[in-house]
């Protein structure tokens, strides 16, 4: 159900990939885990906290594919509250992009990459 996915991303995330190149918007998360049968599973015992509040977190996730029953990726996604809802503002294997971004989102700049 792609349009009950899309409501648990950013609004600017899920067609533009916000991370940098260890990420892929939203859109791609839904397409790629919806033909090669994956989903993000959230670790929820290693969440990290950014900004005071809290703000926004950093969730590191196993990309789990359904069929093998394991991880056969990671990623860490961001997850901010938006217009009062949590949502992911953007996943990516490299975790220091993924902080950058959500640097960005509390320091209230542009979400899309520098430079682009």
């Amino acid at each position: 159900n792609e349009a009950l996915f899309k409501a648990q991303w950013h609004a600017e995330s899920y067609g533009t990939n916000l991370v940098g190149g260890s990420g892929i918007p939203g859109r791609g998360v839904f397409s790629q885990g919806s033909r090669k049968g994956w989903y993000l599973k959230a670790q929820m015992g290693a969440i990290q906290t950014v900004g005071s509040g809290p703000l926004a977190y950093v969730i590191p996730c196993a990309i789990w594919h359904t069929e093998k029953q394991r991880a056969v990726d990671r990623v860490h996604a961001a997850v901010v509250l938006s217009q009062a809802n949590w949502v992911i503002l953007g996943a990516g294997e490299d975790k220091g992009q993924v902080l950058a971004l959500v640097q960005r989102y509390l320091d209230k700049q542009p979400l899309a990459l520098p430079g682009k």
